[in-house]
């Protein structure tokens, strides 16, 4: 209530005539306003200002006032009194009481006939039965509006929404015949003043019976404070208003708040175009319906919610718990755009993600998405934003979307430009205004204006729906870019892993280059037979780290043997192999590589593979009871044996790199038939593989090893060999190779063009082509080499044939480091 003010008395405030008012003081209980009717009204001559309670409505009805009062002290809602007997007459009066300040305040009302109570409370029973029965929004109001009219027998039913600008719409009318429906148009301010909705929030009921009716003077005793007449049911009608219904032919109108959630909502407006009496039973039966149907308003829409809300979850589990890779949910998201459509009302809708525009229904072009997130990123919003009309609220966007008016966009992930659009067509907006003097030709007493640049309004509906799609979005996105994040990490995880192994490896084959390469050699060994046996040895290594590092990580023991019993030209009776297959991988197979490589090395110049009449025996077996492999190499029929005098690199192996690296044993034995070895390797290091026979005889055909006297020259010797190679040491190594086994004329280029330009001026017998040159491959260089007839091999550091067409499968391959006895091999089998 206002500060209160003093004023002249007898200042003129009026009341509508249906009833009269009467206030008292508080403490005094004596009269201190009246309205001039009053005396007529309650047929009491002694009503006066200034006279007892009692003299003016009857001590009885005086009695029930002051309990009333005492038990309701402090209502802020009038408290009805139906049927009170009131002044001396004892006339029925309905009576609304107020408590306003230090007064108290009487609204008396001609009591209703007794039979129309019965008949409202039926029609108001009959009314929320229908009211249960809708399950959606629409259907509720339909309902809502037509039981209104049963119920009050009003002309014209009108229910308004307030839009998110507050501007009033009917979304449902119901009326007699003759008169024209309203229902999606707007009414004029001057219909329901913003000011006065905010009035209706707390009296939620206005009733008018008679526009032209005069309305009466309320009397005052002097020094009052000013009286605040918002409360009141018999307030007067604000001239504004009372012109506006006047022009529009309203002759009597009863206006309904409905509000919901703690905001007015919208309006029942009930219209007539005569004058209509309301008694205090219709008023009441009507709030109480209008408060039903605000509730039944708010169980709809929260049921609607709920619906919302499970189609987000529904969304949400379709996209990231459906049997799908989570790094496809963007792209899926372009192609199922349709789904977000069921979210909100439109006319179209275009999601942006990932840098990439997908469309459903009326959308615009990508052309348009530039100015739509800049529009986006310039609005005061942090969550959703949207407008009904471009020409009001973003002209920017009016030469990107000309076929559109409206326009809601949804950012879906935090941080980035992804987004949702929902998109509404121009749709003509007619709005009623009074004609306020004017006679054009009206509809329903309106005359109505046709305005255009507008889109069906965003409800506050779809704005709660697109807040449930944006949570649910945010999760799916959130999820993808977790994911991504993850994937990042992880794969600079896993190449930091594979640098650091990388390193390792590097530094450790180069270690034990070095350690190879630093041992002295023995006295009796020239630096030539010295620099082949380290060579040999580093093969052996590469053979070792090919297997490491090929597609299955390891190596079987058999296929060990096989590559290094390879080069010496044997009796298939020679050597013995009596054991099951075992595979090797990591730190087993390099030294099982080199002590294998060293021990046939050792066997081939001073052992039994020496003579053409020694044997070599190597059996293997598992013991349980220890959990170990046991080895027997076993050496008879070679040339006498003699004890080393000191340890070579092949006893090394024997008696610290088992033992130390592996935590096996090893024993030597020189027997006068030769010499025993005995190995002990852990079961975890050796995994037995199934194989055809336990014993196998090596046959062998290939040619021995660049150690023995005898070189391999055949179809080569006085052939022109080119070489393709860009590393310089490795091109001097290849000359040296082919230089030591009879191959005289060797050129060699750096490069494919270079390689071009020699074949240009000169002819080659055979070519060696480094596969993966620094500028790229050599495989055309191979093409014209076909073309050309010249045989070739193709040098690869690659443990595998990858790189290579299928068109070159028939192609000889050799892989670096390479053995002297392979490369002449390849290219011997190059030639045919």
């Amino acid at each position: 209530m206002p500060a209160a003010t003093t004023r002249p008395a007898l200042a003129r405030m009026l009341v509508q005539s249906g009833g009269c008012l009467l206030t008292f003081n508080a403490s005094t209980l004596r009269l201190q306003r009246s309205s001039a009717n009053s005396v007529l009204f309650l047929a009491n001559p002694s009503l006066s200002l200034g006279a007892d309670i009692s003299m003016c409505i009857g001590s009885s009805a005086a009695q029930r006032i002051c309990a009333t009062i005492e038990e309701q002290p402090s209502s802020h809602r009038p408290v009805l009194l139906l049927g009170l007997a009131m002044g001396l007459r004892h006339i029925p009066c309905d009576v609304a009481l107020h408590i306003v300040g230090s007064e108290f305040v009487l609204e008396c009302f001609r009591a209703g006939a007794p039979a129309l109570n019965g008949c409202l409370i039926g029609a108001l029973r009959n009314a929320l039965e229908r009211l249960r029965e809708p399950e959606n929004l629409q259907g509720l109001l339909d309902v809502a509006v037509k039981q209104a009219r049963l119920i009050s027998e009003y002309d014209h039913i009108l229910l308004y929404r307030f839009d998110r600008k507050e501007r009033p719409v009917v979304v449902a009318d119901a009326f007699r015949s003759g008169l024209t429906s309203l229902r999606g148009q707007y009414m004029t301010e001057d219909d329901l003043p913003p000011s006065i909705q905010t009035l209706y929030r707390q009296t939620l009921i206005r009733v008018i019976e008679d526009i032209e009716a005069p309305e009466i003077a309320v009397q005052e005793s002097p020094g009052l404070p000013e009286f605040d007449t918002s409360s009141l049911m018999l307030r007067s009608v604000l001239p504004a208003g009372r012109v506006y219904l006047e022009a529009c032919g309203i002759k009597a109108t009863m206006l309904l708040a409905l509000v919901v959630d703690g905001r007015l909502w919208g309006m029942l407006t009930f219209r007539h175009y005569e004058p209509r009496p309301v008694s205090m039973d219709e008023r009441a039966i009507v709030r109480m319906f209008g408060e039903y149907v605000a509730l039944q308003i708010a169980a709809v829409t929260r049921t609607n919610r709920l619906r919302i809300a499970e189609q987000a979850h529904d969304l949400l589990h379709h996209f990231l718990h459906s049997q799908t890779d989570i790094a496809s949910v963007p792209r899926r998201i372009r192609l199922e755009v349709e789904r977000f459509a069921h979210f909100v009302e439109c006319d179209g809708v275009g999601v942006w993600m990932d840098g990439k525009w997908a469309t459903h229904g009326h959308a615009p072009s990508v052309e348009a998405v530039p100015q739509l997130l800049e529009w986006m990123r310039e609005s005061d919003s942090v969550g959703t934003c949207s407008t009904d009309s471009l020409h009001d609220d973003a002209t920017e966007l009016l030469p990107a979307l000309p076929d559109f008016a409206g326009v809601m966009a949804i950012p879906i992930a935090t941080g980035t430009k992804d987004c949702l659009f929902f998109f509404r067509r121009e749709r003509e907006r007619i709005v009623n205004l009074a004609p306020l003097g004017r006679d054009p030709q009206k509809v329903s007493g309106f005359l109505q204006e046709h305005v255009f640049g507008y889109a069906h309004p965003w409800t506050t509906e779809d704005q709660e729906a697109a807040t449930q799609l944006r949570a649910a979005m945010m999760e799916i996105t959130g999820a993808y870019h977790q994911f991504l994040l993850r994937e990042q990490a992880e794969a600079e995880r896993r190449q930091k892993l594979v640098n650091e192994e990388l390193t390792h490896r590097v530094k450790n084959i180069l270690a034990v280059v070095q350690s190879l390469v630093s041992r002295p050699a023995p006295e009796n060994r020239t630096f030539r037979e010295h620099f082949t046996t380290l060579r040999e040895r580093i093969n052996a290594l590469a053979f070792a780290h090919d297997q490491i590092m090929g597609e299955q990580g390891g190596s079987s023991l058999r296929t060990l043997f096989d590559v290094e019993l390879a080069p010496y030209q044997l009796s298939p009776e020679a050597v013995t192999l009596n054991g099951p297959d075992l595979w090797m991988e990591g730190t087993v197979l390099s030294i099982m590589t080199l002590l294998i490589h060293e021990l046939l090395t050792n066997a081939a110049k001073y052992g039994a593979l020496a003579t053409n009449t020694g044997q070599l025996v190597v059996e293997w077996h598992h013991d349980r009871a220890s959990d170990m492999w046991h080895f027997c190499w076993k050496e008879t029929g070679g040339r006498p044996i003699r004890i080393p005098i000191r340890q070579g690199f092949g006893s090394v192996l024997l008696e610290r790199a088992i033992r130390h690296e592996l935590g096996g044993t090893a024993t030597r034995d020189f027997q006068a038939e030769g010499v025993v070895i005995h190995l002990a390797v852990p079961a975890r290091f050796l995994l037995q593989k199934p194989i055809e026979s336990t014993q196998k005889n090596q046959p062998l055909t290939a040619p021995p090893p660049a150690s023995s006297a005898k070189k391999i020259t055949g179809d080569l010797k006085g052939r022109r060999v080119l070489v393709v190679e860009d590393q310089i040491l490795i091109a001097m190594e290849t000359e040296d190779i082919l230089r030591d086994h009879g191959v005289s004329d060797v050129c060699t280029a750096a490069s494919v063009s270079e390689a071009r330009a020699f074949l240009t001026d000169m002819h080659s017998d055979i070519a060696v082509l480094d596969l993966n040159l620094g500028e790229g491959t050599s495989l055309d260089l191979a093409v014209l080499l076909r073309a050309r007839g010249i045989p070739f091999i193709f040098a690869t550091g690659y443990g595998n044939r990858g790189g290579i067409p299928d068109a070159f499968a028939d192609v000889p391959l050799v892989h670096k480091p390479y053995t002297g006895s392979g490369l002449i091999k390849a290219l011997q089998t190059a030639c045919g």
